[in-house]
């Protein structure tokens, strides 16, 4: 007799992984509820399933044992159902006159009828097999109904297969109603129900005390995709070749836990063309995420595609549960989660129902041969990211990835796409701005061998990014301040993007970016970052510059610089940002500003640098004899030096150049009419060289002051 007192009941045995564990729950849930108690409740906690009820184990099993009216689940469509021929399991059900199974009797009946007015009595062919759903759905006694939406969901031409249920309730070689039929027969009709040995089974499967040993009460018998390390075969005991051994209540209860996943499975089919979408929490397999990935996992030969089940850590009514399951929600923006990918985003976004606390992802791999195993893919909590709208942004163009790069596209190609989609899927999983920037590289690095495979024409460049994107990839530190500065310097330009800088693409006459294979402008080799940022330097010298007088919003700090000069930042790291920063829209630079990372005292610049360093400023100017203002620009002899990498030989450039403008290096001599000049010993080694040259590069504020290092007021008196 129940208590008149709530309490919570543990079940050990009930847990997320693997699903057959899971599912499991979900059916005494759903039985408990609907045959027993009405108002139970039920959240998980600690990776273990709770029951807020009445009763207490012994209780819970004598109602299975003794109660429990079994779901008719049987499936005609297939040829080993136990309908061709008739078997004697199938007899033994439709035949008892033990109550408990009289809808499963009207069903059988109902259903050989069906057959029968369709002559049909061997193995149905594939078209058969349709035509035999859809007369079952329109015929067959209600109590039927959840088993058959969660097996199939008929559309105009087809039927839509879930991937929970393998193709409509079969598995290989393994007829799931037809194995649930045998187990039935096994533990409550061809046993008395007082059987200690039933019992005992059901306790453990419940996660109760028995006396018995796991091995003694576990059967050889087929368990399918649902828990691939009690579906025996190779490797999986001591021997070569292990048995398949599972708790019979095991299946019984998760084949009851799978009628749960019926319900809005026609409603999801509007809003999305895949099939295995068409259940809920069901979308097509991504190969990312992951790290047992292989070849061709997106394939539908060798995947039947994803699910992500709910936990939820709050009690639940199966009223509640059934609005969960029947939602099957999870939206990116005002579209449906299509793919495993999509579903990670959704997470992120809060796209999915607000009871759920965390996703266990499967995916129905093949794996072991020609079976398919619903693998453990990760674990996703549900909680408010407040950069998700950066990955819903990509979804678009990342659907077309999908669509454009597939299975026989070049390795490279595909290589290159599973990294973006690693990325998308670990910062939806955990942001952070080095994933975001993680992203970014990754995309920078797509574009980057895309444009070299033959992909369809429709295919195009993603379109600039928003502001959002730098602020979600700041993370304080030197190397993103440098590329930052680089960017939004070229950002204020008017003849040049950075994009066709750093990247084989190109722009069409109205302005859209396209690939350009032969990478005309780009000027990236990442095998030479600093090469690569000295060409940069040019490219964007000899293009029309800014007009702005400051780029104190944007500009790098002295620190950064002499740092980067230094070598005590990677040139690599920094290359990597700035192509990356390529990727979001020009207008980003315009009111954004990078994390403040300057120190009130100035750092001490190389001499050299300091020379050179107002030629290649934005905003550097001198007065003319006139009074008027004029661009300080670097000369030939002084661009000359650079390119054969003669940084000392520039930088005395430099000061011949400062002296003819009227200005007078700390070095200089100047009496009566004649300018006399020192050159300045510079011991600089080649790779500093190097360093100088491409360092010229960043943008600093007050270039001003960057000149007055390396300048002293004019004096009367000849001094040193």
């Amino acid at each position: 007799m129940m208590s008149d007192t709530l309490h919570e009941l543990v079940l050990h045995g009930v847990r997320p992984e693997p699903l057959a564990s899971y599912l499991k729950g979900l059916g005494i849930i759903r039985l408990v509820a609907q045959q027993k108690e009405p108002g139970l409740r039920a959240f998980w906690r600690d990776d273990e399933l709770v029951l807020v009820t009445r009763l207490d184990m012994e209780e819970l099993a004598d109602f299975f044992l003794m109660e429990y009216r079994p779901t008719p689940i049987v499936s005609p469509w297939h040829g080993s159902c136990g309908f061709f021929p008739e078997t004697e399991t199938l007899r033994h059900l439709r035949d008892t006159d033990d109550s408990r199974f009289a809808a499963y009797g009207t069903a059988i009946r109902a259903m050989q009828q069906i057959l029968e007015s369709m002559a049909i009595d061997e193995k149905p062919d594939r078209a058969q097999a349709r035509l035999i759903m859809r007369e079952l759905r329109n015929a067959v006694p209600d109590e039927c109904l959840e088993w058959l939406d969660a097996a199939f969901v008929l559309t105009e031409a087809d039927a839509a297969l879930p991937p929970l249920l393998g193709t409509g309730g079969n598995d290989g070689h393994l007829e799931f109603a037809h194995n649930f039929m045998q187990r039935l027969d096994g533990l409550l009709l061809s046993r008395h129900t007082h059987d200690p040995a039933t019992r005992d089974q059901l306790l453990f499967a419940l996660g109760g005390a028995t006396e018995m040993s796991a091995s003694g009460l576990l059967a050889d018998a087929s368990v399918g995709q649902f828990s691939p390390g009690m579906a025996g075969g190779a490797n999986l005991s001591s021997g070569f070749d292990g048995p398949s051994l599972v708790d019979p209540w095991d299946y019984v209860l998760l084949l009851e836990g799978t009628v749960l996943f019926a319900g809005a499975a026609t409603r999801s089919l509007r809003h999305t063309t895949s099939k295995q979408a068409a259940a809920p929490f069901s979308v097509t397999t991504s190969a990312a995420g992951y790290d047992t990935a292989a070849a061709g996992e997106e394939a539908s030969k060798t995947s039947r595609g994803e699910l992500w089940v709910p936990l939820w850590n709050h009690p639940l009514s199966l009223v509640e549960l059934r609005h969960l399951f029947g939602e099957g929600r999870a939206s990116v923006g005002t579209s449906q989660a299509a793919s495993g990918l999509e579903f990670s985003i959704a997470v992120a976004s809060l796209g999915v129902d607000q009871n759920i606390a965390q996703f266990v992802r499967y995916g129905f791999l093949m794996r072991n041969g020609l079976a398919y195993a619903a693998s453990p893919l990760g674990r996703f909590d549900v909680h408010a990211n407040v950069h998700a709208s950066l990955l819903e942004g990509l979804v678009p163009w990342l659907r077309q990835l999908r669509r454009a790069v597939g299975d026989t596209s070049p390795a490279s190609a595909r290589s290159a796409r599973r990294i973006l989609e690693d990325g998308v899927m670990e910062y939806a999983h955990a942001p952070s701005p080095l994933r975001a920037q993680g992203i970014l590289r990754s995309l920078a690095s797509l574009h980057r061998t895309i444009a070299r495979s033959r992909l369809p024409d429709w295919f195009r460049p993603i379109r600039p990014l928003g502001a959002e994107w730098l602020t979600a990839c700041d993370d304080n530190s030197a190397e993103y301040a440098l590329a930052f500065s680089v960017a939004a310097w070229v950002a204020t330009c008017r003849r040049c993007f950075l994009r066709e800088l750093v990247l084989p693409v190109g722009r069409d006459k109205l302005g859209r970016f396209v690939w350009d294979p032969e990478g005309k402008h780009d000027v990236v080799n990442m095998e030479d970052p600093l090469h690569s940022l000295e060409l940069l330097l040019r490219s964007i010298m000899d293009a029309e510059a800014t007009d702005s007088a400051r780029v104190s919003g944007w500009a790098a700090s002295w620190a950064d610089v002499a740092a980067f000069i230094d070598g005590s930042i990677d040139a690599g790291r920094v290359l990597e940002l700035i192509t990356a920063l390529a990727l979001v829209d020009a207008s980003a630079f315009w009111s954004a500003r990078v994390t403040h990372r300057r120190s009130l005292v100035r750092t001490h610049l190389p001499a050299v640098y300091c020379h050179l360093k107002p030629f290649f400023a934005p905003e550097a100017q001198f007065i003319k004899p006139d009074g008027t203002m004029a661009p300080l620009q670097a000369t030939a002899p002084m661009l000359a030096a650079l390119e054969r990498h003669r940084v000392t030989e520039a930088a005395n450039a430099a000061r011949m150049a400062l002296v003819a403008r009227g200005m007078v290096p700390v070095g200089s001599v100047r009496g009566g009419r004649t300018e006399l000049y020192h050159g300045p010993r510079w011991p600089v080694s080649a790779i500093l060289q190097q360093r100088l040259f491409a360092g010229l590069l960043f943008p600093v504020d007050n270039v001003d002051h960057v000149l007055a290092q390396c300048l002293r007021p004019i004096s009367k008196e000849a001094s040193i």
